[in-house]
């Protein structure tokens, strides 16, 4: 359980940028809940070279790792490209967490991002399970870390093609600026698989929204490589 605890507070700490206002990735998972979506043709796919499972992404974003992450700093370092929102500085202070906690940062052209993690846990964990005892636990961490934080989904189910996510997040002012982070759960034997979405509103409501549709494209198309 310590486990769990110390990772999703690293992971709603990872990154606060300010979210545009009326967007909701929970309301885009719903709307998408019965026509499964199809990405874009042009995707690339990832997959974990450790922990074998894959994921198709827009070829528009970056997908950074422990594996790959001294070369993007490097392709920053010398304006070999551009992306707004990331630059060298930025993965540089990530590095630690990136490498120590094997995230995996899906970051879009607009600084918004999706974050994927796994871990084996250990015991096998039912989805009730974890709405009983993790949840809790969860929320209660989330907010002595994040004081003030409103959670909007505490445990809640969503589905996701033939799949059920746990829904954990809510909103927080930091500094004055208003930010959603929503984390999902995926539960397999003794595996959890967390996706932490996060919105940004530095391109307005419009470019938020399509991320939180491809965010969710993204993830019905994560497999476990199992």
């Amino acid at each position: 359980m310590k486990k769990l605890i110390a990772l999703v507070i690293a992971l709603m700490l990872f990154t606060v940028p300010a979210l545009a206002e009326d967007t909701d990735f929970i309301a885009a998972l719903e709307w998408m809940h019965d026509d499964v979506p199809a990405l874009a043709e042009d995707t690339l796919t990832y997959t974990h070279p450790t922990h074998g499972y894959s994921l198709e992404y827009p070829a528009a974003w970056l997908a950074v790792d422990a594996t790959n992450i001294d070369q993007y700093i490097e392709l920053f370092n010398n304006n070999e490209i551009s992306f707004t929102g990331t630059n060298a500085p930025t993965l540089t202070n990530m590095k630690d967490q990136i490498v120590g906690q094997d995230i995996v940062v899906l970051v879009d052209p607009h600084a918004n991002n999706l974050l994927v993690v796994c871990a084996d846990m250990g015991m096998e964990l039912t989805n009730e399970m974890f709405q009983m005892v993790m949840v809790p636990m969860v929320v209660e961490s989330v907010k002595a870390q994040a004081p003030g934080i409103e959670i909007t989904a505490d445990g809640t189910i969503q589905e996701m093609g033939d799949r059920s996510f746990i829904a954990v997040g809510g909103n927080v002012n930091i500094s004055g600026i208003p930010a959603e982070i929503m984390q999902m759960y995926y539960l397999e034997g003794t595996m959890m698989y967390c996706f932490t979405v996060t919105l940004t509103g530095a391109f307005g409501a419009e470019a938020a929204e399509q991320f939180a549709m491809e965010a969710a494209e993204v993830m019905f198309s994560f497999t476990t490589g199992k």
